[in-house]
């Protein structure tokens, strides 16, 4: 492994540490669930609804992702359309 590849994991690391003490900070625990599953694990919106049960739906998950991702780049005076939170390729290959 070189020294470039070794910076890039560590950056990565740093960078989802930060991640998740964004995520912990939700005071929704299903919208604590859903961003996990999304961005640290990379599941796919059928296996999060799965996860969640209850009448969750594929849809359902991945419209909450998307409200609360908005409302968040609104707090923070991003525009979450041009800046998106989680601009990650995720499971399945969709964009997050």
């Amino acid at each position: 492994m070189t020294l470039e590849e070794l910076d890039e994991q560590i950056r990565l690391l740093e960078l989802e540490i930060r991640l998740r003490k964004l995520i912990d900070d939700f005071p929704d625990s299903l919208t604590r669930i859903i961003f996990k599953m999304r961005l640290i694990d990379r599941a796919s919106w059928e296996q999060i609804a799965a996860f969640v049960g209850g009448k969750n739906t594929a849809l359902g998950v991945r419209m909450r992702f998307f409200r609360y991702r908005k409302k968040l780049s609104a707090l923070r005076g991003i525009d979450g359309d041009k800046y998106p939170l989680g601009t990650v390729e995720g499971a399945g290959g969709d964009p997050v």
